[in-house]
């Protein structure tokens, strides 16, 4: 019988056992509104995922997320600047999202 993968808000959340793989996607803790801008909404459908060892307080460790938006990416009103085929010009529709890891000793 198959396991089950489960994403959590928080961090305290991760966790793997026998039947269970509970992932944290940093989004639920992010002032960011998304990554990807459609029918007048941000969404939410770019993801990192964080495991429990990286909340462990040795080797590699969370530190942070965010979405990248250099002013090349974005319109003036700050929306993805997606690839236009009769222009060509643009970028995509989605932007980058940014998972910071440090490293422990």
């Amino acid at each position: 019988e198959g396991g089950a993968l489960v994403v959590a808000e928080s961090p305290q959340a991760a966790r793997i056992s026998e039947n269970r793989v509970v992932l944290y996607s940093p989004w639920a803790q992010s002032a960011e509104p998304g990554s990807y801008f459609y029918g007048g909404q941000w969404e939410t459908i770019d993801h990192t995922l964080a495991g429990p060892r990286l909340f462990d307080g040795t080797g590699l460790e969370y530190e942070s997320f965010t979405v990248v938006r250099p002013d090349f990416l974005v319109t003036a009103e700050g929306y993805p600047l997606k690839w236009d085929s009769n222009r060509l010009s643009g970028y995509s529709d989605h932007l980058p999202v940014l998972l910071t890891l440090s490293i422990l000793s």
